[in-house]
């Protein structure tokens, strides 16, 4: 059995491949349309 380190990293490896096609459909639909709108981030004080 590997060591935890490698086990977190073989898992983390695992997510990010996971959310890549994800991360590349955010930036091609759903951030344009965030930023053609007036987005207030820093609302939540």
């Amino acid at each position: 059995q590997p060591p935890p380190q490698k086990r977190v990293s073989n898992i983390l490896g695992r997510i990010e491949n996971m959310l890549k096609p994800f991360e590349q459909y955010t930036k091609q639909y759903l951030v344009p349309h965030i930023e053609g709108e007036p987005y207030e981030e820093d609302e939540e004080r």
